[in-house]
């Protein structure tokens, strides 16, 4: 279980914080006039996270191919555990083929 929260000007997003509520974790995270601040802290990584998170829905055809280019295909249940595993590197990405109920119109990111 997961909550997202998020706040937004002019439709472009400057917060964000996912809580999971029962083991008390947060992850945050601001940007703002090209300014950046979270509480992420990204591990050093030597070689490239072959892993991608996709939903119980995907077609097996779509997880055959990304296979097929050497990813480890994981299907964990909830949209906010499988966004909390990229944002800490335990996946590449989060691969979404159609537009399901439940999940946001729009997942953005903020880099320096």
């Amino acid at each position: 279980v997961t909550v997202l929260v998020g706040a937004h000007h002019a439709g472009i997003p400057i917060v964000g914080v996912m809580t999971y509520p029962f083991s008390k974790q947060q992850i945050w995270g601001v940007c703002y006039e090209g300014h950046s601040v979270t509480n992420v802290h990204r591990p050093t990584i030597n070689s490239p996270i072959k892993t991608v998170f996709v939903s119980n829905l995907e077609t097996e055809t779509r997880r055959d191919k990304m296979r097929s280019q050497g990813y480890h295909v994981e299907t964990p249940t909830g949209a906010g555990f499988k966004l909390g595993g990229v944002i800490l590197g335990t996946a590449s990405f989060y691969y979404v083929s159609k537009k399901r109920l439940g999940l946001p119109d729009n997942i953005s990111t903020c880099e320096n």
